[in-house]
């Protein structure tokens, strides 16, 4: 036991495996009931992540994909609670919102090389900063989407 303890404390690689570890934890604890809430909670362990001090860009890509697998369940809880005319009219929408964040990420990916090879930035930075945008672009989908099912579910 001691020897776990002299590693969390001396070892700030393991202390943010364990941060990634209870964010992965978080999500699947959350699954389907996801909230306003569930969203900030998230954000809360990206940012204890990023002030571990160490390997920002594995922090942001792993909160980003957490957003990724977060999207879809939004989306499929809200398409759950719509009429069969709504979905249609959600699912245009998802598409029109998937192709909005492909032309996102292939802007964020010109900046990012470009920003590696000018120098201006260092690979880690750049790959914090294409992670970190690229999940605040789907983490404003998500709110969306849950404030949609939301309204639908006051309405009932």
């Amino acid at each position: 036991m001691q020897f776990f303890v002299n590693l969390f404390m001396k070892d700030n690689n393991f202390k943010k495996i364990l941060l990634i570890i209870s964010m992965l934890l978080f999500l699947t604890a959350v699954g389907n009931t996801q909230t306003l809430d569930t969203v900030a909670k998230l954000k809360t362990h990206y940012q204890l992540c990023l002030d571990s001090g160490v390997n920002f860009q594995n922090c942001a890509r792993t909160y980003c994909m957490s957003l990724y697998k977060m999207v879809d369940t939004a989306y499929e809880n809200l398409n759950d609670a719509l009429s069969p005319n709504e979905r249609l009219i959600l699912k245009n929408d998802q598409a029109q919102w998937l192709k909005k964040r492909s032309k996102f990420e292939k802007e964020q990916s010109k900046e990012f090389q470009e920003n590696i090879r000018s120098g201006t930035w260092g690979y880690e930075m750049a790959g914090e900063f294409f992670y970190e945008h690229d999940a605040e672009f789907t983490r404003k989908r998500i709110v969306e989407l849950i404030k949609k099912r939301e309204k639908k579910a006051a309405c009932k």
